[in-house]
């Protein structure tokens, strides 16, 4: 068996934080890989409802930020999709 790595406790950290970081990594990947699969349903349901990015905006609302500047946020009727135009 493995009694080198009980002998120095350097040595066994060190395998610690590598058994560690290996199954941080996976979640992380298997995370990246379930939002990468969720944004392309969206993009696909989004192209459903509005082909060819054709949307029909309207003006949804108006924001102001702190330095006084407008925004008004343009939302989509089909797809309620939003954006920010500056300069109201």
């Amino acid at each position: 068996m493995t009694t080198w790595c009980l002998e120095n406790p350097w040595l066994t950290f060190l395998l610690l934080l590598i058994a560690a970081d290996a199954v941080t990594t996976r979640f992380s990947w298997n995370r990246k890989k379930e939002l990468l699969q969720k944004d392309m349903r969206i993009r696909e349901l989004e192209e459903i409802l509005c082909p060819c990015e054709q949307h029909d905006w309207i003006a949804a609302r108006y924001e102001t930020d702190s330095d006084g500047k407008a925004t008004r946020i343009m939302m989509c009727r089909r797809c309620k999709k939003e954006k920010e135009t500056e300069g109201v």
